[in-house]
């Protein structure tokens, strides 16, 4: 089994983890980011635009932005524990996929509305050749993100891929906020000034932790120390170091501080 720890799983495949949980957790806030997520075992629920969905085996979620929900595990047990593969998208990718492959007229103007969608073949297909590729070190770099690309496109052509087309065209007044995000996630090991952060972006500072809040469920900063812990658990479980002797600056949290959050 891919998923060995309690909780989320990082691989060597920097946009995959595999998700597992032995018992049922209740909602709880999450920021849902451009993604997949595929259940493999268990059910989990998801709250978000003022109703609950509920997610089975063999159903994904996705979504092509970035949105403040609610999750919960709902079906999960020792024996059968709920497992999920996870991969993550880049807007500015899915961006380029729409206009390369002709896709920005495939929504028709429809409103985005969150279902349940089952998983489709040509998915599966592509989902196993990704978990797959792991076997192969040497390819990962360059294969990875060639089939990152092909997942978005299969994807957006799925049945639920007029939706996500929708959801991705109609989300203008968010663009200054997910430039924020994209930008402390790629740059989370950088001290933030808020300000500077606000300015860069021309948004004052109380705009910024408005807009940012009301997208992420947190502000900022919370935000990248969330980051920076995930990029904590990753070294521990794909190469074996302790937080303490990784290179992440750590400001607002010392190394004990670090193991104890997960």
């Amino acid at each position: 089994s891919l998923a060995l720890l309690e909780g989320s799983n990082p691989t060597s495949i920097p946009y995959l983890s595999v998700g597992r949980r032995e018992r049922p957790r209740a909602l709880i806030p999450v920021t849902l980011e451009p993604s997949i997520c595929v259940i493999l075992q268990g059910e989990k629920s998801l709250f978000c635009d003022g109703e609950v969905l509920s997610y089975p085996a063999g159903t994904f979620i996705a979504s092509t932005r970035y949105s403040a929900a609610a999750a919960a595990v709902s079906q999960a047990t020792r024996r059968h524990p709920y497992i999920g593969l996870r991969l993550d998208f880049i807007r500015s990718e899915i961006a380029a996929v729409i206009l390369e492959a002709g896709l920005g007229n495939s929504w028709e103007g429809d409103s985005f509305k969150r279902s349940v969608n089952w998983i489709e073949d040509d998915l599966i297909d592509l989902l196993t050749k990704i978990v797959k590729l792991q076997s192969e070190p040497k390819d990962i770099a360059y294969l990875s993100n060639l089939l990152r690309r092909e997942l978005i496109y299969r994807l957006l052509k799925s049945s639920n891929g007029p939706s996500l087309v929708s959801d991705f065209a109609l989300d203008r007044t968010d663009d200054a906020v997910t430039k924020v995000i994209e930008w402390l996630k790629a740059n989370f090991q950088e001290p933030v000034v808020i300000s500077d952060l606000a300015r860069l972006h021309a948004m004052s500072v109380s705009t910024l932790h408005h807009l940012f809040k009301a997208m992420t469920g947190m502000g900022p900063i919370q935000f990248q120390k969330q980051l920076r812990l995930q990029e904590a658990r990753r070294l521990i479980i794909t190469e074996g170091e302790r937080p303490s002797k990784t290179n992440l600056e750590m400001h607002s949290a010392s190394s004990f501080d670090t193991s104890d959050s997960f």
